[in-house]
């Protein structure tokens, strides 16, 4: 939630100054009560959010996966639709046109520093 536990030790601090100690102390303690009740409001709406996601992907795999199979079942379909997997990926060989030019690099000139002794 927004309210961060600075905000509401602020608020009993100024809370007990303003209206008294005790006044001020169950001010906080209802903000803290508040707070807890919020965060675990909205982390349990997480949780049946992630809970109906998983339900709703599952259904929707078995639904393609059996309308595949049905369509599979019709005569003239291929069976592999489903059962086979793409082989491994591979590069297609290079046609004579596009074969790699091979560059050729010059030797470099070897130089030699010479140190001036004065």
């Amino acid at each position: 939630s927004r309210l961060t536990d600075a905000g509401i030790q602020a608020t009993e601090s100024l809370s007990s100054h303003v209206l008294g100690q005790q006044s001020g102390k169950m001010l906080g303690t209802s903000l803290r009560a508040g707070k807890d009740l919020v965060d675990t409001v909205n982390s349990t709406r997480k949780l049946n959010m992630k809970k109906l996601s998983v339900k709703f992907t599952k259904k929707a795999r078995d639904g393609i996966l059996s309308e595949l199979a049905e369509k599979n079942k019709q005569p003239g379909a291929s069976p592999r639709a489903i059962t086979s997997s793409p082989g491994p990926l591979t590069t297609p060989p290079l046609l004579a046109s596009e074969k790699p030019e091979e560059i050729s690099v010059p030797p470099s000139k070897k130089t030699s520093v010479h140190k001036r002794h004065e």
